[in-house]
């Protein structure tokens, strides 16, 4: 965050490994692959909604069709083209917000 690409920068972190937990919501089906249990993301950017938990429904592929409107490219697939960006999650318009830095580490 120190850096000066910190103004440009988005970090998605996701994971696809649900630990054969429990999820109490259904999956849809979404095409004929569907969707297994729901996973956790983590977007971090100067540009994130400070304080939001989004509740839209994402895919995989969300970050894909993030790139592919940003970088105004094509989709690769129906899927992509289907998902919601995870875009929605930012807000580009607004001035980045600032760093925050931890100084000393907590414990």
């Amino acid at each position: 965050m120190r850096r000066p690409y910190w103004h440009n920068t988005v970090i998605v972190i996701t994971w696809d490994d649900c630990g054969g937990f429990y999820d109490h919501m259904p999956p849809p089906a979404v095409d004929e692959y569907g969707y297994g249990p729901r996973v956790p993301t983590i977007i971090i950017s100067p540009y994130a909604r400070a304080g939001q938990i989004d509740r839209t429904q994402y895919d995989f592929t969300s970050v894909l069709k993030f790139i592919e409107e940003r970088h105004n490219l094509p989709a690769l697939a129906a899927r992509d083209r289907q998902a919601d960006s995870t875009g929605r999650s930012l807000n580009l318009k607004e001035r980045p917000l600032s760093p925050f830095l931890i100084a000393e580490p907590l414990g």
